[in-house]
């Protein structure tokens, strides 16, 4: 088999996630029927490196494209994209040896944009419209640091509690960073970690916001941290998400 290794970008709105579902528009699925549509054969294997889920966007989804033939490559991505929707494109590729492992991860960047100020028709499908107040951006910046480091994110996720008492689904993870940046009227809350549980980032932005909004204290926040009290209904808007860049170990 052959491996080729693609940078994905997609516009998330109009896609159940990345994960091909029955009956549902996946990234995925999309992929799959256009590889399909070009080769002519079911003998081929798509994998994604994130799980990105509905309504979250990409400029770096890196997918391993298996084949068991070595096609022209150049000429090969051309046709997929040609053959692609105009809100999913493949912007970079190569081919990779059989060793390289695409979960090998060193860490994953995403970035949840915020604005702040009028409503923008340009930006509107990749950004959360947040008016009920001005955003104090020391202030954010220090609740975002409650969630730096080793934590207990059950609490955070979009898993069920059976999912959880399962034991199948890891909940104690480490965020490297979490950094707040103002451009212009906009705000990005940029997140680094090895990977992230199901809708944590989402969570952990509406909670943040809502701690801003005095609608929840910094101390319930860090007690939900160590595991106690019950989750929140605050989930940010997906729209906002975005999937900025993928570093691997080695390649």
């Amino acid at each position: 088999m052959y491996r080729i290794l693609i940078n994905l970008q997609y516009d998330g709105s109009s896609y159940c996630g990345w994960i091909k579902q029955k009956n549902q528009n996946s990234i995925q699925g999309v992929l799959e029927k256009t590889i399909f549509k070009v080769i002519k054969s079911n003998n081929f294997k798509v994998y994604g490196v994130s799980k990105t889920d509905a309504g979250v966007h990409a400029l770096s989804q890196k997918v391993i494209i298996e084949i068991n033939f070595q096609p022209a490559l150049n000429k090969f991505i051309w046709a997929l994209n040609k053959a692609l929707p105009s809100d999913i494109h493949i912007s970079e590729f190569d081919y990779v040896s059989a060793s390289f492992e695409l979960h090998d991860v060193k860490c994953k960047k995403y970035v949840y944009t915020l604005n702040n100020s009028i409503w923008d028709l340009k930006n509107n499908r990749y950004e959360l419209e947040w008016s009920k107040n001005l955003i104090n951006i020391k202030q954010l910046q220090d609740i975002c640091n409650i969630f730096v480091g080793e934590h207990d994110f059950k609490l955070f996720s979009g898993l069920s509690e059976s999912e959880v008492n399962s034991g199948n689904f890891k909940t104690i993870r480490k965020i490297d960073s979490i950094k707040v940046f103002k451009k212009a009227d906009k705000i990005e809350i940029e997140f680094i970690a090895k990977g992230f549980i199901r809708h944590q980032i989402r969570y952990i932005v509406q909670s943040i916001l809502n701690c801003q909004y005095n609608k929840v204290s910094q101390s319930t926040l860090i007690e939900m941290l160590n595991g106690n009290g019950k989750k929140l209904p605050f989930k940010a808007e997906a729209k906002g998400l975005l999937l900025k860049s993928v570093v691997f170990n080695k390649k």
